[in-house]
């Protein structure tokens, strides 16, 4: 799994690595950006870092690629607002549909300081595509089939099951001392 240039939250030298595969337009994965704020992070602050990948489940969701790209667009122009870029995707997800959701995703970037302009012509030109791309292909290569699909120092786990995570972390880091 490649962890060079990715966006992250959390320090480069923490014991634990998590690695989510996660889909812009999932209800699942929204529940689990949920979860990482509000608790994962919380709780174990600066012994995990979390690597993000874009995984948009193309077939059955109709804005996840466009949303996946303008992530990747927010993380290539400053990477400072990616996780609250894609934070605010995951809470609008019930008003985002085709018709409205590149207005959206403009306003959702002037919110986290982006410059809309600059955004748009990323959005626009497609130019983060080889970044989701990347990730996909990755995904497909290990055979990730649903969203979200975390990788805890290595293990997977498919699906948000709190306290199945929280085992592979402490596992992770009883493992690390």
């Amino acid at each position: 799994i490649s962890l060079r240039n990715q966006p992250t939250l959390g320090p480069a030298n923490a014991p634990v690595t998590i690695v989510e595969f996660a889909d812009l337009e999932c209800p699942t994965c929204a529940e689990m950006q949920q979860f990482i704020e509000q608790q994962l992070v919380p709780k174990y602050g600066n012994k995990v870092r979390i690597v993000f990948k874009e995984f948009p489940l193309v077939t059955i969701h109709d804005w996840a690629l466009q949303a996946a790209i303008a992530n990747e667009c927010a993380y290539q122009l400053n990477p400072s607002t990616y996780f609250r870029y894609r934070s605010i995707i995951f809470q609008s997800q019930g008003m985002i549909n085709s018709a409205n959701i590149r207005q959206l995703l403009l306003d959702f970037g002037q919110r986290v300081g982006l410059n809309q302009l600059k955004l748009s012509v990323c959005m626009d030109s497609r130019a983060s595509l080889p970044r989701v791309e990347a990730d996909m292909h990755e995904g497909q290569k290990l055979g990730i089939m649903s969203t979200p699909t975390l990788f805890i120092n290595g293990t997977p786990e498919i699906g948000l099951v709190p306290d199945r995570i929280y085992q592979l972390i402490d596992k992770a880091l009883e493992s690390a001392k």
